[in-house]
C-alpha cells in the first residue's frame, strides 16, 4: 500500500538568528512563480550552464537586483510569501543572517540541488541536448476538434415535453 500525500511532514530546517529559532519551510512552486513574476531576473538561477553554486548565483542576483529580492525570498522561505512587513524586516537583517537563511531556504526548497530540476524542466521543454530521445520522436500532430451541436438528444426531448 502506498503512503498518502497528507502523511508528508513539511520540509523544514531551523536557523538560529539572534537567539531566536526560525523555521525555514522552503518555497513551493507557486511561491517560486510569484517571485519570478516580481523579479524576472531571478530566472537566471534556473538557466544556463555554470559551475557556481545555487547560493553563489543567488548572491550575484542580489547584488544586481538589490535587497528587495532577499527580503522576498526569506519571507517566502519562512512561510510568508508576499508579506510586505516580513519582507521589510528580512531585507533589513545583516548580510550574514540573510545568507544563513537563504542558504537554508535553498537547501529545503531544492533538496537535490537546482541542477536536477533544471534538467527535468529542459527535458519537459524538449531540449534535445538534455533528452536525446525526444529529438528522435516525430512531432506531435495537433488534434482537430469538431464543434458540438447545441441541440443534444436530451435537450431536444426535454424541450418537446414542455
Amino acid at each position: 500500500m502506498s503512503d498518502d500525500l497528507l502523511d508528508l511532514a513539511p520540509a523544514a530546517e531551523v536557523v538560529p538568528i539572534r537567539g531566536k529559532k526560525l523555521s525555514v519551510s522552503g518555497i513551493s512552486s507557486k511561491g517560486i512563480i510569484a517571485l519570478l513574476r516580481r523579479f524576472p531576473a531571478m530566472s537566471d538561477i534556473f538557466t544556463g550552464e555554470s559551475s557556481a553554486s545555487n547560493v553563489e548565483k543567488l548572491a550575484g542576483l542580489v547584488v544586481a537586483i538589490g535587497g528587495d529580492l532577499v527580503g522576498a525570498i526569506i519571507a517566502a522561505g519562512l512561510g510568508y510569501p508576499g508579506d510586505e512587513k516580513r519582507e521589510k524586516v528580512a531585507a533589513d537583517l545583516v548580510a550574514g543572517e540573510q545568507f544563513d537563511l537563504v542558504e537554508a531556504i535553498v537547501r529545503v526548497t531544492f533538496p537535490n540541488g537546482l541542477a536536477p530540476l533544471v534538467e527535468k524542466v529542459r527535458a519537459m521543454r524538449g531540449d534535445a541536448a538534455i533528452n536525446p530521445t525526444l529529438a528522435k520522436m516525430p512531432p506531435v500532430q495537433p488534434i482537430k476538434l469538431r464543434k458540438r451541436s447545441s441541440t443534444s438528444p436530451e435537450r431536444t426531448s426535454a424541450q418537446s415535453t414542455n
